[in-house]
């Protein structure tokens, strides 16, 4: 029952990853960023990862990605009545996918969220980043509070 319930996690988030990637491409391809107070929506083709690294290495990529899920599907097997550190690794999977999946078919991730933190820097994402992160901040959680 556990088991299932990640899985459907994982699909989801992989959905709507895809689905918001689509929509965000529909809406933004003109090039017309959308502003709101705290945030732009703007389309931007990420041919690296976070920070710029292995730019233009998508086989790197690819091959770390998937030694990632790999791992944590396997880890997601083994864990036995840990709600939260299996729902945690299937965000982390299901979000790494989406990214994963869009790499492999297009050779880029679409990234439309953006915050701009100062008139110098400004970080551009999408859901899967959103859902790496929140991820990991589950397990950090359930490290410090559960273990």
């Amino acid at each position: 029952m556990i088991k299932s319930l990640w899985i459907k996690i994982i699909l989801i988030l992989f959905f709507l990853d895809y689905l918001s990637k689509i929509i965000a491409k529909i809406l933004l391809s003109f090039n017309f960023p959308i502003k709101f107070k705290f945030l732009t929506l703007i389309l931007i083709y990420n041919y690296s990862t976070a920070f710029n690294l292995f730019k233009n290495l998508n086989y790197i990529i690819i091959f770390i990605s998937i030694i990632i899920i790999y791992n944590l599907y396997k880890l997601l097997l083994n864990i036995n009545n840990k709600n939260l550190l299996g729902i945690a690794i299937s965000i982390i999977i299901g979000s790494i996918l989406g990214n994963l999946s869009e790499r492999i078919l297009h050779g880029y991730v679409t990234d439309f969220i953006s915050f701009k933190l100062n008139k110098f820097c400004y970080i551009v994402f999408n859901l899967s980043d959103i859902g790496i992160l929140i991820g990991l901040y589950i397990i950090i959680y359930d490290i410090i509070y559960n273990n």
